[in-house]
């Protein structure tokens, strides 16, 4: 008789209730439901100390000690979230680019913000890993076979390289439709848009 091992379980389901614990979850609940106002600094805070209390538990509970590096990246994610959005954005310049009225200004500030958290786990993933192979940071075969997904349109035998493509006209498409009907840009910005179209 084969028993089955409940540690891919453990895992699974130990994951799951600190990530939900340290995400938007109990705010939305105590604003929508309680209507209790929480601020982005008790926010964090309390998903940091959810996160530690997770880090923890890989110390003395060795079911779950695999989910060490996860716990470390959620807190560098969580604390670089916390000093770009408290702080780095607050400096002069970010302030004139955020209250900009042009959307171009005004987003181009707001992705940059979302770069500098980005870069951040990519550090902290250099430096839990070593290598950017062991992380997957590195071109794959965009030729390889996708695996069915009948809900999502994508067949057996299709390949990433034509599936890439798809989704970028069709997710292309749905912005540049959302954007003309939300803000009418000017029709010279649909024209210059059309070249990056008509390759496909």
């Amino acid at each position: 008789m084969t028993v089955e091992h409940p540690r891919p379980r453990t895992l699974t389901i130990t994951a799951w209730i600190f990530l939900l614990l340290a995400s938007g979850l109990p705010r939305i609940i105590a604003q929508e439901i309680f209507d209790y106002e929480v601020s982005f600094d008790l926010s964090s805070a309390f998903a940091a100390i959810i996160i530690i209390i997770g880090l923890t538990l890989t110390f003395v509970w060795s079911d779950v000690r695999s989910l060490r590096q996860f716990f470390i990246l959620f807190l560098v994610l969580v604390a670089a979230e916390w000093f770009i959005y408290t702080k780095a954005d607050q400096l002069p310049i970010y302030r004139s680019w955020l209250s900009n009225p042009s959307f171009n200004v005004f987003m181009l500030a707001e992705q940059s913000l979302r770069l500098m958290v980005t870069l951040a786990i990519i550090v902290a993933l250099f430096i839990l890993k070593k290598t950017r192979d062991a992380f997957f940071l590195v071109r794959g075969d965009t030729s390889a076979m996708a695996e069915p997904v009948r809900w999502m349109g994508i067949k057996d035998g299709e390949r990433w390289n034509k599936l890439g493509r798809n989704f970028a006209i069709i997710i292309s498409s749905g912005t540049l439709a959302f954007l003309v009907l939300a803000g009418r840009p000017p029709l010279d910005i649909v024209v210059r848009a059309l070249p990056f179209y008509l390759p496909f």
